[in-house]
């Protein structure tokens, strides 16, 4: 019995040094450190402003004029073609991507929604133009979005024979047509907890959104994880990044998950995942249970248990002898 108490005292002091609020936690010294002053290196190459925007038209508006600006950071006058294009989004970035064939034959479609006064444009060396262009709001424009994107590619140079890949640079434009929106976005599935038993939390959770909707939604919410006592351990912020999930497509977005308290060596934790959309017009909510057990508080356990299968074993052959 002397030696059982050993232990446990043993496993007390381990556990409580371990813990990052035990009693012999220590608050560590933060050393004030100096930040260098960043230095803003010259611009190179070309550039949209903006290089994405959202634009929200009605079904009354007929048309909403825009401005584009071009900027030429090379030194180098350069002449480019102007073509707008419609595209399906990507879900790979937060921003729409589009990918030009250098073929001239595109897989997506030159938009009819987007009207310029001219095609082509010339920039001098560090010069910027304004592109003005006009959405119009077709009959066969469809309620919730549409997604179209002004593109400038530099003109192919008549004296080359050889075959070159022709830079070029693009300005993403979001369009909501109101009246008709089908707002529709739900929460498929949470990576954590994947068990009923857990002895660490991860540094990240996955949630899977499904837009079932026209129109894209960015996700907003909290994730939450309480103790048995109702207190709150753990938390995360959903999509600070602000990933859109567009229509008829799933997202996944990872979210990282900030420790607040320490937890009880044993609990019955409740993980809570909420939230709603940036318009405000679907909310979602999940909640799990899941077994929590420290990980120090196992190897307690099983010096525990070590320690009385071996005072049976010895008592039995005491008796025996």
């Amino acid at each position: 019995m002397r030696n059982l108490g050993r232990i446990l005292l043993f496993g007390f002091i381990l556990f409580n040094v371990v813990q990052p609020h035990g009693i012999f936690a220590q608050t560590p010294t933060l050393k004030p450190t100096s930040t260098p002053t960043p230095t803003s290196a010259p611009k190179k190459g070309i550039e949209m402003d903006p290089a994405f925007q959202e634009v929200v038209i009605s079904k009354a508006e007929r048309e909403k004029p825009l401005a584009i600006t071009l900027i030429n950071h090379e030194s180098e006058s350069i002449a480019f073609d102007l073509f707008p294009v419609t595209f399906n989004p990507k879900e790979t970035t937060s921003l729409a991507q589009v990918k030009l064939d250098e073929a001239d034959s595109y897989s997506y479609s030159l938009s009819s929604y987007i009207l310029l006064p001219f095609r082509d444009i010339e920039l001098q060396p560090g010069e910027k133009k304004e592109i003005p262009l006009l959405i119009q709001n077709r009959q066969d424009m469809p309620s919730g979005g549409t997604y179209v994107a002004l593109i400038a590619r530099q003109k192919r140079e008549r004296t080359s024979d050889t075959t070159t890949v022709l830079p070029s640079i693009s300005s993403v434009i979001f369009i909501h047509k109101t009246g008709g929106e089908i707002y529709n976005l739900r929460l498929k599935n949470v990576s954590f907890p994947n068990s009923l038993i857990h002895m660490r939390y991860p540094g990240s959770i996955k949630l899977e959104f499904q837009n079932e909707g026209n129109i894209h939604l960015i996700p907003r919410g909290r994730i939450e994880v309480k103790d048995i006592l109702g207190r709150l351990v753990a938390k995360g912020v959903i999509n600070t990044a602000s990933a859109y999930v567009f229509p008829s497509s799933q997202r996944t977005i990872a979210i990282q998950l900030e420790s607040i308290a320490a937890n009880p060596p044993i609990s019955l934790n409740t993980i809570t995942v909420e939230g709603t959309d940036s318009l405000k017009k679907t909310t979602f909510v999940q909640s799990d249970t899941f077994l929590y057990i420290h990980p120090v508080l196992v190897v307690i356990l099983v010096i525990i248990g070590l320690l009385i299968t071996y005072s049976l074993i010895s008592w039995r052959k005491r008796n025996i002898s």
